[in-house]
């Protein structure tokens, strides 16, 4: 009776124990989706120019500016 009664109880924990992975499992996806998101939308708006140094100088800055405002009118 008493080994019964132990049993019971292991399974009801670890009933609750998946029940808790399912559940942390589902708003860990969600979240992965949430940051997905997010980074896209903040990416949607950047302007990507190819061919320039990241360590680019004064003159060159100057240029993509311009470039910026002239024919993009950003």
């Amino acid at each position: 009776m008493r080994a019964n009664t132990n049993f019971k109880r292991i399974e009801n924990r670890v009933c609750a124990l998946e029940q808790l992975c399912e559940w942390q499992s589902e708003m860990t996806r969600s979240m992965c989706y949430h940051s997905i998101d997010r980074d896209v939308r903040d990416m949607r708006n950047n302007v990507i120019i190819y061919g320039l140094s990241e360590k680019i100088s004064y003159n060159d800055k100057t240029l993509v500016i311009r470039f910026l405002e002239n024919e993009l009118d950003i």
